[in-house]
């Protein structure tokens, strides 16, 4: 996944100051549907539930009870499937009535966890250091049905925002705690970030003046909640996301907007108000909201550079019909390799700009553009790619050369249009030549591409 989505998480890095790469993978979120009550063309899915706390009946099992009947496991995920299969049969708990006083308080954050099959019931390995929700366990799909609710699926209380969420149970016990844990309707905070990191739900941006957002947060937060069970939004003002304003080509009457960045389409909402607020999710879940495609603004004297900036628009252009050979960088302005690299491509570009010789050396900011073409694999950044006068697949250049005698060196050898004698260039080959990281640290550091299966994530 590509690094535009980490231009939100800017907003991330401002905040917590992770290390190199975390903002990235808060990025990639997974998209798969919820199978519960749908509304709006039946696309939308109906989070919000409406059971009354004092209707709440518990008749399931406490994790706590099910780790007791295993005591001669140390582990739910070592036990045996006819061990577990045991255990299922024998349970037949009931709670305490001050126990269900309790849950119907609406003080605490519970989860009832509606499942019998061995892979699920393996899943929940830790939940016991799960202190802040309450956890129940429901083997009968008659129970599952009396609420509504899949097979496996849950069905969770948050005191977060005082509201119900119905969902189906994936296995993974983090995504579901943060599920739980995130209100529907918040800006990024301390509290909440590290639930962002592990959250499996599909993520909505509001972007607004601060003061625009206090006069309407309560009537987004409500109709938020609606979808809560399967989707959360955050809010940014103008000035967190500053590199995405431009990129959005927002007016001042276009706030406050809803934005989605998912893998399979990013698209915009402008103008959002509450009465509008749930038909413009619809409209994103659907790719029928207006789209938006990343790409950086070309400057004017672009053509006299000595490096190109290249963008979304461009690319293809210059791949397709380039009558020289074409050396690209794809780079991000926060990555400290790519920072150590843009001097060096700058004079490699200046010294074969002067001597004429026939090659485009250009620069892609990953941040500011769609992901490229499939015949570019961009694991991390820098990348250069090298693409000669007539070919269609371009080559990836070694990742140890990064300096202008590496990089004059390699086109000596594999250039067409831009080859060059080495012997003309010996003042700069005489150059020294800085420390090239590893290539193990190279990739330890490097901004790594998120590949969840069926994913796509987006925290900025």
């Amino acid at each position: 996944m590509f690094a535009h989505f980490a231009i939100i998480a800017a907003r991330m890095v401002k905040i917590m100051a992770p290390e190199d790469g975390v903002a990235n993978d808060l990025i990639t979120n997974s998209a798969r549907k919820t199978d519960v009550e749908y509304v709006v063309d039946s696309q939308l899915p109906k989070g919000q539930y409406n059971l009354q706390l004092e209707e709440l009946s518990i008749n399931g099992a406490s994790l706590e009870d099910i780790k007791k009947y295993m005591s001669t496991c140390s582990s739910l995920r070592s036990i045996s499937s006819e061990e577990i299969k045991n255990v299922i049969n024998a349970l037949s708990f009931k709670k305490a009535d001050d126990e269900i006083s309790d849950l119907k308080s609406g003080a605490y954050t519970f989860a009832l966890i509606f499942a019998n099959d061995v892979e699920s019931l393996k899943n929940l390995e830790g939940v016991d250091r799960i202190q802040h929700i309450r956890f129940y366990l429901f083997t009968k799909k008659e129970d599952a049905d009396k609420y509504g609710v899949p097979f496996p699926g849950v069905l969770a209380y948050s005191t977060a925002d005082r509201n119900w969420l119905k969902m189906p149970f994936r296995g993974k016990l983090d995504a579901l705690v943060a599920s739980i844990s995130i209100p529907a309707f918040s800006p990024i905070s301390q509290e909440n970030f590290r639930y962002f990191q592990s959250l499996d739900q599909k993520l909505f941006y509001v972007i607004d003046s601060a003061r625009s957002f206090e006069e309407n947060k309560n009537d987004f937060n409500e109709v938020a909640k609606q979808c809560s069970s399967f989707a959360k939004f955050i809010f940014f003002t103008p000035e967190d996301v500053p590199a995405l304003i431009p990129l959005l080509k927002l007016q001042s009457s276009d706030y406050p907007i809803l934005l989605s960045l998912a893998r399979e389409g990013k698209g915009i909402v402008r103008s959002l108000k509450p009465e509008t607020f749930l038909n413009g999710v619809q409209s994103l879940i659907t790719q029928s909201a207006e789209k938006i495609v990343f790409s950086s603004n070309i400057p004017e004297d672009n053509e006299s550079r000595p490096v190109k900036v290249l963008s979304t628009e461009t690319l293809p252009q210059v791949l397709s019909s380039s009558d020289k050979d074409v050396l690209i960088a794809f780079t991000s302005p926060s990555c400290k390799f790519c920072q150590a690299l843009e001097p060096e491509l700058k004079d490699f570009g200046k010294i074969l700009s002067e001597r004429n010789v026939p090659i485009l050396v250009g620069n892609y900011n990953i941040m500011e553009n769609e992901e490229p073409a499939s015949q570019f694999e961009i694991a991390g950044v820098p990348t250069i790619y090298f693409l000669k006068k007539g070919a269609s697949t371009p080559s990836k250049v070694p990742s140890n050369i990064r300096s202008v005698p590496q990089l004059l060196e390699y086109i000596s050898k594999e250039g067409t249009t831009s080859k060059i004698n080495l012997d003309e260039y010996s003042e700069y080959l005489k150059v020294q030549e800085k420390a090239e990281p590893s290539e193990s640290e190279h990739s330890e550091h490097a901004h790594k591409e998120e590949s969840e299966e069926d994913g796509q994530k987006e925290i900025l």
